[in-house]
């Protein structure tokens, strides 16, 4: 999603939706030239990249995660069912859509294909206009529900997650980690003297402040699978699965050292009497 990147009250939204034209499709055949022909098609549209080898696809999409991925089924190595399987099992790209092209049109082919959990189905040759069309309505509605995703998990003032997220997702994040024998690293932060800051300076640099905090912390997560929930008003929690406990120890001290930097918190209020710093936890 993109988002807005500097703090605002009421002059723009919160949340802006990506545009169709901003969207990253990958076309998996084995041959260039079907590659090509699809590409081409859809470049006026998109931004496509294109992969031959499918044994290749699991990685490249964890890694630079696609908005729709175009299979054919009939390829060398690993044919695009099993590779459909094998995305929809990952939890990183299972909810990327897939949409297959294929020369093989017959009836256990297409149930094949709904079964692995494809999103639609287009036979070769493809006819141009079918295919932009079909994407455009795939991306469309991807877009709407990584939209909604964000208003349902995501908090509108720090942009962290809510806690409706902590009570449906992390659960789930638990139980994997306990099923592969990991551990989850929680980490409890809370500003102190907050209701002081509000009350002499006002709750509209009071929502500048936490959300200028928020962004520090997310900026400062080691890792793409850490996250961060606004538990209360200026209290939040943060999950850093698989991680020693000596890593999730040097990361609270180096926010500790950080946040006696910050300017907002350093404004006199009533919080040198902490017994650390502006922020405990």
């Amino acid at each position: 999603m993109t988002q807005s990147t500097a703090y605002t009250t009421l002059e723009s939204t919160v949340y802006a939706s990506k545009s169709i034209a901003d969207c990253k499709v990958l076309v998996v055949d084995d041959e260039q030239s079907s590659c090509l022909l699809i590409a081409t098609i859809l470049s006026d549209i998109v931004h496509c990249d294109t992969l031959h080898d499918p044994t290749n696809v699991v990685v490249y999409c964890e890694n630079q995660p696609p908005d729709l991925i175009l299979l054919d089924i009939n390829m060398p190595g690993i044919n695009g069912i099993e590779l459909c399987h094998l995305l929809k099992n990952n939890h990183k790209t299972s909810a990327c859509p897939v949409l297959f092209i294929t020369g093989d049109g017959n009836a256990d082919t297409q149930n094949q294909c709904w079964q692995a959990g494809a999103s639609d189905y287009i036979r070769k040759p493809v006819v141009a206009s079918t295919l932009v069309h079909r994407v455009k309505n795939l991306l469309q509605s991807k877009l709407r529900l990584d939209l909604l995703t964000e208003l349902t998990f995501k908090d509108q003032l720090t942009l962290l997650y809510n806690r409706y997220y902590l009570f449906t997702e992390i659960p789930t994040l638990l139980k994997r980690l306990s099923r592969d024998g990991k551990s989850l690293g929680v980490i409890m932060l809370d500003i102190d003297y907050f209701k002081g800051f509000n009350d002499r300076y006002g709750h509209v640099a009071g929502d500048k402040c936490l959300f200028e905090v928020a962004q520090t912390l997310k900026e400062h997560l080691p890792r793409p699978q850490d996250s961060i929930v606004r538990y209360g008003g200026e209290e939040f929690t943060v999950f850093l699965p698989d991680i020693p406990l000596k890593a999730a120890g040097c990361l609270v001290k180096a926010w500790w050292r950080l946040c006696g930097n910050w300017p907002l918190l350093m404004k006199p209020v009533r919080w040198e009497s902490s017994p650390s710093a502006p922020v405990t936890w």
